[in-house]
């Protein structure tokens, strides 16, 4: 009896760690961070230009387009949260984007509920209604000098895509990164100006590097790139 007691019992305790792990909350998940909008309402309408969201602690703040903004977010209980104290500055802009500004700040000031999935902050209204939808900034996102040649750059946007100057053209084209991979897209395009056989042969190394990128650190302000082995490709250092 007394066995089947301690078996009982022990049965009861994991029931209840696999209950209360399949509970776990949205709020455990921080919220903390630097995230860029990908689209507005239900249907996710796509953005025009950018729009950044930055939580840290209760406080929020980004561009919203055209204009820099702030405010206060709590956060409650099941996902719950809610957006207060919205203050912006007070620049013009062209008609979309100034139209599209406004209504964020009215999806900020209904905001009710979130959750993270797939990497992405789901913002929802009181009735469930998804009303806005985020990323994640990537740690790799912005300007960058390479480090033997700062005439050299790379600038990599939040929404994919890249470029910057190469020892003699201007270049873009797009990348994805999970964790600390790095895969650069083969739609790599540039400028066709022409320069001496010594710049043109730093350019063809470094468009090659880039292609071979697989994965990247952070380091004391320097961007690695590296290859798939784990072999330095590029050294930047942040602009």
């Amino acid at each position: 009896m007394k066995h089947t007691t301690l078996v009982f019992s022990a049965l009861v305790i994991i029931g209840a760690v696999i209950f209360a792990a399949g509970c776990i909350s949205p709020e455990s998940e921080s919220l903390e961070g630097n995230w860029f909008l990908t689209g507005i309402g239900s249907d996710n309408t796509s953005i025009i230009g950018g729009i950044t969201l930055e939580i840290a602690g209760s406080n929020i703040s980004g561009n919203s387009g055209v204009n820099n903004y702030f405010g206060k977010i709590t956060l409650g209980q099941d996902g719950k949260l809610t957006i207060s104290g919205l203050g912006s500055t007070k620049m013009a802009g062209p008609a979309d984007l100034m139209e599209q500004e406004q209504k964020y700040y009215v999806a900020l000031a209904n905001a009710a509920a979130y959750k993270i999935t797939d990497g992405s902050l789901i913002i929802s209204d009181n009735a469930g209604n998804t009303i806005l939808t985020f990323k994640e900034i990537p740690a790799i996102s912005g300007k960058w000098l390479l480090a033997s040649d700062n005439n050299v750059t790379v600038t990599f946007n939040p929404n994919g895509s890249f470029g910057g100057q190469a020892p003699v053209n201007v270049y873009g084209g797009s990348y994805t990164t999970t964790g600390n991979t790095l895969s650069i897209g083969d739609d790599i395009i540039s400028t066709m100006m022409a320069g001496s056989e010594e710049q043109m042969q730093a350019e063809f190394a470094f468009f090659n590097a880039l292609t071979m990128s697989a994965g990247y650190s952070i380091v004391d302000s320097h961007l690695i790139i590296t290859d798939e082995n784990g072999k330095e490709l590029l050294n930047f250092v942040q602009a």
